[in-house]
């Protein structure tokens, strides 16, 4: 692979696009958005920006178009979902049932098999797309394992290559479970099930091995258990006899870390994990929403009629019977409550709904100018029922107009963060690299937080992009000769399967923690930020060897593996030492640190283009 390496060492070295002028970006604040593809599809799903695809259904069958409306995958399925890790779901009618396969972004097919090699098949649903714009269930690939019912009513788990997962029917200690239904992806190497059979609750591996199970006894008994996140799975706990059910957590080892005492929570949409990016749980007791951290402490008293999990640094919630946000840094309003209804924060937008419209509010809670051109449809909905549901616009939107589905871009630059949101020292630079367009928007946000590995990922892998004028994919292909799906399908992780990570990991900027863990939600340490700084640097065609010592008083405690890179963040000014003269190379990096960073990496490559 030396030869690859070195070959795109030298196109890179040409392509580097570097200069530290701001990007200028739409006026800062305002919202632009044009339509892209006018509506004229009977229904349609969300875009996937990897992928670059929507599923779209025409004269009854579903097919996918890429953004600029072209037809990039025929219209010839009677079933479509969006595409995940690459994939998407489709079904093709068949004999009175619809058979199961799934697609890749150049449109080959590969059909889910079960066991027996036979197609596998699942009753006709009718109806609309299960994960549009209107629904929120949708059958997609996480951490490279997709899960759904089959014709004859049980949930399986199906591997990328389609293949059905065998389950075995005993635990380890010979307790026979039945045929278990998997009932939440899965996360961290483990998938949660229940068997509807014998009534058992558990967890299986990815090669359908069962690690714990929980048999249904008569008293107090374990009901049902979640996907694992951060270590911590959230467990239902029931009474035989009927009542109220009771939430707690596990850790890996089947262990309570959090007795059963809360009476409701929030999840993830998608994935059912409970513990959010910042570590905090939000559960309901007594009547009223606050939030744990992972050992159970409150963090967020428990005085809320509703608490969702932190987005962009704000937590949305219910108080009174109406809605504001509180700013997760100091847990107090940053937005008083004020609306009927109103959506968690995605980018630096959400939509409040004050009972009469939905309209678009930045983090002061005042209306995103522009933002009337947007139709109401990509973020508003009335069910049928009276009820309302409301969603954030992403970057792509699917619009509604007299029936039919198209759609459009939404393009949105937050305005520039206040200097009070991080130390005076580190506001300087930290707007230098978000105007330089390195910090993705979505961590521009609880600055002086500590920043996680995934989340350093996506910084550096932006920064990295931004200097050389390529793409992740390109980047990764021209380094390693691979494409970065490849990457991706191969699984080096099995507690996450995120491109970005994936990408700086294929680059050799990080590295896992071993036994296929990547631990995306640690926190990263300051030995950890130097090393992938200076495989960032090398990336970008920086010479990052032979930097002199650089003479910390508590040098001997940065453990081998990082001596080279804290000598030559230190040498090339991208980090400096804390008090005293020390690194501190076991001390948390926070995100206004990472960002500060991120941008003197940047001018160490122009110090070394400039000789």
């Amino acid at each position: 692979m030396k030869h690859v390496r070195s070959a795109a060492a030298a196109l890179l070295a040409l392509a580097l696009t570097l200069s530290l002028v701001p990007v200028r970006a739409a006026e800062r604040g305002s919202l632009h958005f044009v339509e892209i593809v006018a509506p004229q599809y009977e229904d349609a799903g969300y875009f996937d920006e990897n992928a670059g695809l929507a599923p779209v259904k025409k004269d009854g069958k579903w097919g996918f178009i890429d953004v600029e409306g072209g037809v990039a995958i025929p219209f010839s399925y009677d079933l479509a979902y969006f595409f995940s890790e690459g994939k998407a779901v489709v079904g093709t009618a068949s004999d009175g049932a619809v058979q199961m396969g799934f697609v890749d972004a150049q449109g080959n097919y590969t059909p889910f098999r079960a066991l027996t090699g036979e197609p596998v098949c699942v009753q006709p649903s009718g109806g609309r797309l299960i994960g549009c714009a209107a629904d929120g269930n949708s059958i997609f690939f996480h951490n490279g394992f997709a899960f759904f019912g089959a014709a004859e009513g049980s949930v399986r788990l199906y591997r990328a290559d389609g293949s059905e997962v065998a389950v075995q029917d005993t635990s380890p200690d010979g307790v026979y479970v039945g045929a278990p239904d998997v009932t939440a992806p899965m996360n961290e190497g483990l998938a949660p099930f229940v068997s509807r059979e014998t009534g058992t609750a558990g967890w299986l591996d990815e090669d359908g091995r069962i690690v714990c199970c929980f048999p249904r006894a008569s008293g107090v008994y374990i009901k049902e258990v979640g996907p694992f996140h951060q270590g911590c799975a959230l467990v239902t706990q029931a009474l035989s006899s009927g009542g109220v059910c009771r939430y707690g957590v596990m850790d890996r080892a089947f262990n309570w870390v959090i007795r059963p005492q809360y009476e409701n929570y929030w999840s993830n949409t998608w994935t059912g994990q409970v513990f959010g990016t910042t570590g905090l749980a939000m559960l309901q007791q007594k009547g009223r929403y606050g939030a744990v951290d992972k050992t159970g402490k409150a963090v967020i008293p428990f005085e809320y009629e509703n608490l969702m999990p932190v987005h962009d640094g704000y937590i949305a919630f219910c108080q009174n019977g109406v809605w504001g946000y509180l700013d997760a840094a100091s847990n107090q309003p940053a937005i008083a409550p004020q609306y009927v209804k109103a959506s968690s924060f995605c980018d630096g937008l959400a939509v409040a709904y004050d009972g009469t419209s939905a309209f678009l509010i930045d983090k002061t809670g005042g209306r995103v100018p522009g933002a009337d051109a947007l139709e109401p449809s990509a973020y508003f909905k009335v069910n049928e029922n009276g009820s309302v549901s409301i969603v954030p616009p992403g970057k792509y939107v699917i619009i509604e107009r007299d029936g039919l589905y198209g759609f459009g871009r939404v393009d949105y630059t937050p305005p520039l963060p206040a200097e009070a949101e991080m130390d005076g020292w580190a506001y300087g630079e930290v707007v230098a690299a978000i105007t330089n367009d390195l910090v993705p928007v979505s961590l521009q946000n609880l600055y002086r937080s500590s920043i996680t590995r995934e989340e350093f990922c996506a910084l550096v892998m932006q920064t990295v992009c931004r200097a050389s004028g390529m793409e992740p994919e390109e980047l990764v292909l021209s380094i390693t000769g691979n494409t970065l799906q490849s990457c991706q399908d191969s699984r080096p992780f099995r507690d996450t399967n995120d491109r970005t990570v994936l990408a700086a990991y294929a680059v050799g900027i990080v590295n896992g923690r071993g036994d296929r863990v990547f631990d995306p939600c640690s926190n990263v340490s300051r030995q950890e930020a130097a090393a992938f700084l200076q495989r960032a640097a090398r990336v970008l065609g920086i010479d990052t060897e032979n930097a002199p010592d650089a003479g910390f008083t508590d040098g001997d405690q940065v453990a081998p593996y990082f001596i080279d890179a804290v000598n030559f963040v230190y040498h090339r000014h991208v980090m400096n030492g804390t008090d005293g003269g020390a690194f501190s190379p076991h001390g948390e990096y926070t995100r206004e640190q990472s960002f500060m960073t991120a941008y003197r990496l940047l001018l160490a490559l122009e110090s070394a283009q400039n000789g």
